[in-house]
């Protein structure tokens, strides 16, 4: 009887107790004791408990952890807002633009006629000066700046702005086959002091 009870016992539990991989099945002799009297029944109730918790273990971490890996996920892909200036009739501002957004911006595109003023506005140095003007975080980005150095302006609280003076083949958006001009980006400090950010050799 006692045999008989232990078996049914085991049919019913074992598929929900075992389902993860990880977890060892017991054999049938844990079912199995020669005596009633010694607890045969106890025997397969005591161990079961920890079997169920180490089933419950692994499905209970995912529930806990997937929000937080959703909101890493989320906060991953969300576009970084910049604004940029240009004259309607500049073809290489669009060009830095679509490279901007490739790489996960999100660009308000600024059609304007007096590119002077915004510059100004922005404080970037003249001799800097370049055909668009970007602002992103209160800071400028004058002209074809790659958007890793985008970047990495963002990360310098000393730093006011970056510049690629000019308007260099082979930077973002002034691409003409394989030339390549050598070029810096520059930064400006809030003293108005000039520092490499970047170096990019030509061909």
């Amino acid at each position: 009887m006692c045999d008989s009870l232990s078996r049914f016992a085991w049919d019913c539990a074992a598929p929900v107790l075992f389902r993860d991989r990880d977890v060892d099945r017991p054999s049938e002799s844990v079912l199995r004791r020669d005596n009633c009297a010694r607890g045969a029944a106890w025997e397969w109730r005591r161990p079961s408990v920890f079997w169920a918790s180490r089933s419950l273990e692994i499905p209970m971490r995912r529930l806990l952890l997937a929000p937080l890996l959703f909101t890493g996920f989320a906060q991953a892909a969300d576009p970084i807002a910049i604004d940029v200036y240009r004259d309607p009739n500049c073809g290489c501002c669009k060009a830095w633009i679509e490279h901007l957004e490739d790489n996960g911006f999100a660009v308000a595109d600024h059609v304007v006629n007096d590119m002077t003023s915004v510059k100004m506005e922005h404080g970037v140095p003249h001799r800097l000066g370049s055909c668009h003007t970007g602002v992103i975080d209160g800071k400028f980005v004058e002209g074809h700046v790659p958007a890793a150095d985008i970047l990495k302006l963002r990360a310098q609280p000393d730093l006011i702005g970056a510049a690629v003076p000019g308007m260099p083949v082979g930077s973002p958006g002034m691409e003409m086959g394989e030339r390549k001009d050598a070029f810096q980006v520059i930064g400006v400090s809030k003293q108005g002091k000039e520092s490499v950010i970047s170096e990019y050799p030509g061909n």
